[in-house]
Formats: structure tokens, C-alpha cells, sequence
């Protein structure tokens, strides 16, 4: 054997070709990985919701409060090494949804296990037995706070009617004056000035 078998010789050139051909690799290996990631996230969810369907099946719906099944959940976790709190999101996950394809029908934006968890708050109904609606943002629940408190007030300055006179009135206006300053809207025509 020579030494250049041993050891070949590596040619270096204008990089060009050898770029593109490791370009061309880099984006075969990122697909070969993105299915096999996707594959596994899907395995995941499978896997997760089969055990749940057994528990359940075992233990009753996670809605029912365990009694003796409470015994069973901490020994199949002591068993495969998973938390207790897994398994019961196991649990939920095949309460909730009879089918991974009923998930996915219902939530596509859930693509794997850690994205459930996440969910699954807001999917778990309350005592009440009507899943959670998870507000769209703080600001909007904080928006319909503002508008509510607001319409309550009108309310009651309507119901004041004439009887808002004097300091009072004046009052109210400043309140009113700083609120529109506080949303920068242009002062409406129609509220007048306290010297009015």
C-alpha cells in the first residue's frame, strides 16, 4: 500500500463546484433530518397517546378522581421511568382527543409532544366540563376591561342627567379631557370645555 492511498491527496481549487456539492449535501442531510425529527414528533404523539388510551382504559377518564388507580399511575411511572404528571397528560391527551388525527383536525398548529403540554392547559376543561378559550393576548382582556368600566360609566352619567352641574361637571370633563389624551385621539366636538 502507498502512501497516498493511505492518505489522499485532497486537491484544492476554486472552491466553486466543491461549494455547491457541499451545499447540495448540507441541504439533503437538513431534509433527511426534518423527516426524521418530524417522523419522531409523530411517533411521539402516537406512542403518548396509545399509553394514555391504556391508562385510561385501566384507570377510568382523567376527569374522575383516582382511588385505588392513584397506585397503579405511581407504579407504571417508578416502572418506565416517566413522572406521574406525564403519564396524566398522557391521559388527558387520549381523554380529550379519541384520535391523534382529531387533534390535528382540531389544533394543527400542535406538531409534537412539547407543544401539547403547552396547550394543554387551555384544552382541559374546567369543573364545568367546557374546555378553557385562552384569551388571544393580556391586552385584548385588558382592552375589554377599559371598554366595560367605561360603558359603566356612561351609564351612570346618563343616569345623573341634569344633577351633574357645576364642580362636579367640571370634574368629570377634566377626567374625560385626560382620557382622550391618554389614547391621542383628537378631542371630540361634542365634549364641552368646563368654562362652557
Amino acid at each position: 500500500m502507498t502512501i497516498s492511498q493511505t492518505f489522499p491527496v485532497v486537491r484544492k481549487d476554486d472552491g466553486g463546484d466543491d461549494k455547491r456539492s457541499r451545499r447540495a449535501k448540507e441541504k439533503q442531510l437538513l431534509g433527511r433530518l426534518a423527516k426524521l425529527w418530524q417522523s419522531h414528533c409523530q411517533d411521539g404523539l402516537e406512542r403518548r397517546h396509545r399509553m394514555g388510551v391504556l391508562l385510561n382504559q385501566e384507570l377510568g377518564p382523567p376527569s374522575q378522581r383516582l382511588a385505588s388507580g392513584q397506585r397503579i399511575l405511581k407504579l407504571a411511572a417508578e416502572h418506565l421511568t416517566i413522572s406521574e404528571s406525564e403519564l396524566s397528560r398522557m391521559r388527558w391527551f387520549a381523554h380529550l382527543f379519541p384520535t391523534v388525527a382529531d387533534l390535528r383536525k382540531t389544533h394543527p398548529e400542535i406538531t409534537c409532544w412539547m407543544l401539547f403540554k403547552q396547550k394543554l392547559p387551555h384544552l382541559k376543561p374546567p369543573k364545568g366540563n367546557r374546555a378553557k378559550v385562552p384569551a388571544a393576548n393580556t391586552t385584548d382582556r385588558a382592552l375589554r376591561g377599559v371598554s366595560k368600566s367605561l360603558h359603566n360609566a356612561l351609564a351612570t352619567l346618563l343616569q345623573l342627567g341634569d344633577q351633574l352641574q357645576g364642580s362636579s361637571r367640571d370634574v368629570v370633563l377634566a377626567v374625560l379631557r385626560e382620557l382622550v389624551e391618554v389614547v391621542k385621539m383628537p378631542l371630540p366636538s361634542t365634549i364641552p370645555s368646563p368654562e362652557e
